[in-house]
């Protein structure tokens, strides 16, 4: 199960609502990343289970994602802390939603 959290920078008052980093549902795995042309934060995926092999193997599927934002493929992880905006330190906050 994946959750969302609201990140918020006091420096510029930008908000994301975002995992953090990596994070997967049942068949989804997804990160964080910076669009380095729009700069906002995103969940984007960046694999998904194709099929079981057995109970404890997968097989995952690579998956390449844009921006939601702005269709952009000029995207990096997010290092968890910095303001894609501004440069300042974002604020974690409390989980806002939980996903499969």
């Amino acid at each position: 199960m994946g959750s969302l959290r609201t990140y918020s920078c006091p420096d510029c008052e930008y908000t994301a609502e975002v995992s953090g980093g990596k994070d997967r549902g049942f068949i989804a795995f997804t990160e964080t990343v910076e669009c380095l042309d729009c700069h906002n934060l995103a969940d984007v995926g960046v694999g998904e289970v194709v099929d079981k092999t057995s109970e404890n193997e997968e097989e995952i599927r690579p998956v390449h994602s844009r921006c939601p934002s702005c269709g952009s493929f000029n995207l990096k992880p997010w290092d968890g802390k910095t303001c894609p905006q501004c440069g300042g330190t974002m604020i974690k906050g409390d989980v806002a939603i939980l996903w499969d």
